[in-house]
């Protein structure tokens, strides 16, 4: 019966293939056993995580206080979970971060005027003071299980995160990073600047995990994943 379907839609150009999720093709036959969730937000993504890894280690970085509550209630009774409240980059300090209308868009860089037109209902922001700490210098005298996951989400602060994890990326094998295409925040990096932070710490760029894409089907940002040589 398959068979038949595929010969009927090919027919119309189309292909019929099974589907392999970046989970089954990337992840697991990487055999990760920490992750590093660092732009948590409330948890979706440690959540969807624990599903198919239910033994690995997650170490979730969220700084916005209400969001961070919330990630701690949704893996609450998870033994092999840890929260911090802090916010990730290459200088230790106290910053002030913009908390979106829309949270997921919260970001420490200031939103540009594109990102507003773009994503109207994330415009609206308040200033909230946040703690920052350098990833190297969190995990100092920490010695985490590899094979090691890093999944970096911080709406325009991946370089900063990046240049703050010299040591933690040199034990690292996958890096989901989300890169945008065109400046969503001011000061941000584009995809070909976290290419070349990722190519000098040793990874490849493998593709993406999920794009969003405008209404001229221009791409604006996506799930890039890299990778170091098994």
């Amino acid at each position: 019966m398959l068979m038949e379907i595929k010969k009927i839609l090919r027919n119309f150009g189309i292909d019929l293939v099974r589907y392999r999720s970046f989970w089954e093709t990337t992840v697991r036959p990487r055999k990760i056993v920490t992750l590093l969730d660092i732009g948590a937000n409330t948890g979706a993504f440690a959540s969807e995580f624990r599903t198919k890894f239910p033994n690995v280690f997650i170490h979730s970085f969220e700084p916005l206080p209400d969001c961070f509550k919330t990630l701690e209630e949704s893996m609450q009774g998870d033994a092999n979970f840890k929260a911090w409240n802090v916010a990730l980059g290459d200088e230790r300090g106290e910053v002030s971060m913009h908390e979106s209308s829309f949270h997921p868009s919260s970001s420490l860089l200031q939103m540009s005027a594109l990102h507003k037109k773009l994503y109207p209902k994330s415009a609206g922001s308040k200033e909230v003071k946040v703690k920052v700490e350098r990833l190297d210098d969190v995990f100092a005298g920490t010695e985490l299980k590899t094979p090691l996951m890093l999944k970096i989400d911080v709406q325009g602060f991946e370089d900063h995160v990046l240049r703050g994890a010299p040591k933690i990326l040199s034990h690292a094998s996958i890096v989901l990073v989300e890169t945008s295409f065109v400046p969503l925040y001011e000061g941000q990096p584009l995809f070909a600047d976290v290419h070349e932070l990722m190519r000098v710490n040793g990874f490849s760029y493998h593709g993406r995990a999920e794009a969003h894409f405008n209404e001229r089907g221009e791409i604006m940002y996506e799930d890039s994943i890299f990778l170091k040589s098994l």
